[in-house]
């Protein structure tokens, strides 16, 4: 707005000027003419160089979605995999238990029968290595459950802040 007051200023002088002046003012004119035209001009520059910059403003915005959307995905592959050998290691765990349950059973039967002292020793040992072997895993399965709960538990912190 002030650019096209200012021109209609100093062309409402223009045209009094060359009433007044007659043909010699004619050269001012001219030259006032050339002035408001090329103010004009930069008003057009200076409104588009504006515009630019708040194109330029809003980028960094869309970078960091961008890069929290990737963050997101990422995390999501990540736990996708957690659940994967998550469900591995559980079918894992319940075949070691068929296993130990079915040597329980051979054990007691063993026990009943009051088979040979060697073969029943061989049964309790194995039983006994069996059932650490579950604890350990049973052991290790609940930190690493533990560990992917902080870390979803951080990650949607992060989202979330």
């Amino acid at each position: 707005m002030e650019f096209t007051m200012s021109s209609m200023l100093s062309k409402q002088r223009a045209e009094s000027s060359r009433k007044k002046a007659g043909p010699r003012k004619s050269c001012q004119d001219s030259s006032r003419k050339a002035h408001n035209e090329q103010l004009v001009k930069f008003a057009q520059v200076n409104s588009l160089t504006e515009r630019q910059v708040q194109q330029l403003n809003a980028k960094p915005e869309e970078i960091s979605q961008d890069k929290d959307i990737a963050e997101l995905r990422k995390a999501l592959g990540t736990n996708e995999f957690g659940i994967k050998e998550m469900g591995y290691r559980i079918t894992h765990h319940e075949q070691e238990n068929q296993e130990l349950v079915g040597f329980l059973k051979e054990f007691r039967e063993a026990q009943i029968q009051n088979a040979g002292g060697n073969s029943l020793k061989k049964l309790q040992n194995r039983l006994r290595g069996l059932e650490q072997l579950r604890s350990q895993h049973s052991m290790n399965l609940n930190e690493k459950e533990a560990q992917w709960s902080s870390q979803f538990e951080k990650m949607t912190g992060n989202r979330n802040s």
